[in-house]
């Protein structure tokens, strides 16, 4: 009896503990969701538009990795905010890497919508670059998004579209380097007609067999292809120091 007595005061004890211990957790939690909304409203009245920007894009995606989708969800609408608002005082670069990132973090966070406004906005820029030579750098970066967002027809459609934008390139070993990374990036969309058709776009038989077989060489990944601006969000905003 003694024994029962003593292993039932044992067994409430322990789980007055981890109620305890629970309680303090769910508190601590709490305080941190809360301590991050406050450092992205601050961040909000930051007057430099990048810094602003990045900072709201970094408590974002520590949002996220905490699991804290509501308030990353907020945070992110306020980056949005700040790229619509400063869109002329941030180079082309930023504005697609701004928007490229809100997607890629929104998709983190289960904003679906946000996503594919973000998305959309990328897009609309791109296609307003003018020369058209000069969207070439960032069509992968955009291509690369489009694709986890709404699949690989849909960034196959749009690399594809790019080819006349190479096409543009009045240096031919830079022109050759876009035909190459779009048709990689096709390869991996699935897309080997598409691929292929790009390749063509250059008249030389010995170059497209030379850069066919080079791309299988390493068709695992395909992606190796590097060509252009990287616009994902560890790329251009990422910071170790808000770990």
């Amino acid at each position: 009896m003694r024994n029962l007595l003593l292993w039932v005061s044992v067994v409430g004890l322990a789980a007055w503990l981890m109620g305890c211990q629970g309680a303090n957790g769910f508190r601590s939690a709490d305080r941190a969701s809360r301590l991050m909304a406050m450092a992205g409203a601050e961040a909000a009245q930051v007057a430099a538009p990048r810094d602003r920007l990045s900072r709201q894009l970094n408590i974002a995606h520590m949002q996220n990795e905490q699991g804290y989708l509501l308030s990353a969800r907020s945070t992110l609408a306020a980056a949005a905010q700040t790229l619509r608002e400063t869109d002329k005082s941030l180079d082309v670069q930023i504005r697609l890497a701004g928007w490229v990132s809100v997607s890629e973090l929104s998709r983190a966070s289960r904003d679906r919508a946000l996503a594919a406004s973000a998305c959309r906005q990328a897009l609309d820029i791109l296609r307003t670059i003018d020369p058209q030579a000069d969207r070439c750098q960032f069509v992968c970066g955009v291509a690369d998004e489009i694709r986890h967002l709404h699949g690989k027809a849909a960034s196959a459609s749009l690399l594809r579209e790019a080819g006349d934008w190479a096409a543009s390139i009045d240096n031919l070993a830079l022109c050759r380097e876009a035909y190459r990374a779009f048709a990689a990036d096709l390869f991996l969309c699935d897309d080997y007609d598409g691929g292929l058709a790009m390749l063509r776009r250059d008249g030389d038989a010995a170059w497209r067999s030379d850069t066919l077989a080079a791309l299988a060489s390493q068709a695992l990944p395909v992606r190796e292809v590097q060509f252009g601006q990287s616009l994902n969000f560890k790329a251009n905003f990422y910071s170790q120091s808000s770990k």
